[in-house]
């Protein structure tokens, strides 16, 4: 957070009714919307910068879903690219996926009903 900023979000939060209007009141022509957004998220969230440094070097790619076609395609790059791929999170991917599993969880507090999203959840085929 810059310097500054951090008063600036503290003194707008009384003047809100909802998280929009207080990033509406919160943004400038120096903080945009987006950057105060990406800011309250990482607050929420409690991101360090050690984490959010640590998290970029760890490179994977989760796969969410695929086709037949899509699934030759990803045996294919299985041999040539240098990230885990990950089609089913559990324990041992927990510490390459920390913050977006922490992310997720934040998320399904918004909602009881949305389900677990990463752990023993396999991808969708089509």
């Amino acid at each position: 957070m810059v310097e500054g900023l951090e008063y600036r979000l503290k003194s707008k939060i009384k003047q809100a009714s909802s998280f929009e209007e207080y990033v509406e009141l919160v943004k400038s022509k120096r903080y945009t919307r987006t950057r105060i957004q990406r800011l309250l998220c990482y607050a929420l969230l409690n991101f360090k910068e050690e984490a959010v440094k640590s998290a970029w070097q760890h490179d994977y790619l989760p796969v969410l879903g695929f086709s037949n076609k899509g699934q030759q395609y990803l045996s294919q790059i299985k041999r040539t690219i240098h990230w885990p791929i990950i089609s089913k999170v559990g324990q041992t991917q927990e510490r390459l996926m920390n913050l977006a599993l922490k992310s997720d969880d934040i998320y399904r507090l918004a909602d009881f009903n949305i389900a677990e999203q990463n752990f023993g959840r396999t991808p969708i085929r089509i």
